[in-house]
């Protein structure tokens, strides 16, 4: 095979066999809980920042809202937290549970949702596809790789998916604390 043929074995285009899609069934199912446990998390986001910066028209909350990227709303909670915060402690469990959504869960979620998946074998793999030059040791050539391949079992999915629950969770509660503080906060 020359170099410029491509391997069947390397494709990405993996073809759907139907007797393939039990073995991964468990493994779609926990992606499908990461979505919506997700989904809900954005939603306690755009809550929290709904409640510092009360709009009352909540049309134009949801059009702040829903056009602003992940990131930069974690951003934004973190710095109208900072301004409209009532308590010191209220505040430091708000930036680390937003740093946490931010630097732990998100990139792993992205990673499970926007890798592929290939279930051909006996064991799951996810495959992200990257291009990236490295020196394994000083004085030696660089390599290139543009493929991680990782198996991924079904608990660690799930525990991801439990993860991303409880973090939302905690979020909520912090809403529920900004609420209750009320009378404390700056004007």
């Amino acid at each position: 095979m020359s170099d410029t043929e491509d391997d069947p074995e390397d494709s990405v285009d993996i073809e759907f066999d139907a007797s393939s899609i039990p073995q991964f069934e468990e493994h779609a199912t926990a992606i499908g809980y990461i979505c919506l446990y997700w989904a809900h998390l954005e939603q306690v986001l755009n809550a929290m920042l709904e409640l510092l910066i009360p709009m009352h028209d909540r049309d134009v909350s949801r059009c702040l809202t829903s056009n602003i990227d992940f990131r930069e709303k974690i951003q934004v909670a973190i710095g109208l937290g900072y301004m409209r915060k009532a308590r010191e402690d209220w505040f430091d469990a708000l930036q680390k549970q937003l740093n946490y959504i931010d630097n732990d869960l998100r990139p792993e979620r992205n990673r499970t949702i926007h890798d592929t998946w290939d279930w051909r074998g006996p064991e799951i793999i996810r495959r992200q596809y990257a291009t990236k030059l490295s020196r394994p040791q000083a004085r030696q050539p660089q390599v290139l790789t543009v493929e991680i391949a990782k198996p991924v079992p079904i608990g660690e999915l799930w525990g991801l998916a439990f993860k991303i629950f409880d973090a939302s969770s905690e979020l909520s509660a912090l809403n529920n604390e900004y609420l209750m503080d009320a009378a404390l906060r700056p004007k």
